[in-house]
């Protein structure tokens, strides 16, 4: 997801790149949840998304 961010890839583009290694954004997942409303909104500051996952208790881009 972090290369989505950082190549700011649209839905459709994000999701072809997903769909290659078998993944795709599903909104009944926290985590995608974040990360298809930063798209939709055209917002790539991963600053900001990793604010958003962490404030959701969850793993920030770019760390395991």
């Amino acid at each position: 997801c972090a290369f989505i961010i950082a190549l700011k890839l649209d839905i459709n583009k994000a999701n072809t790149l997903l769909a290659s290694a078998g993944y795709i954004l599903s909104p009944s997942i926290d985590f995608d949840r974040i990360i298809l409303k930063s798209i939709k909104r055209k917002n790539y500051d991963i600053d900001s998304i990793n604010e958003a996952l962490y404030a959701q208790g969850l793993s920030c881009l770019g760390t395991k």
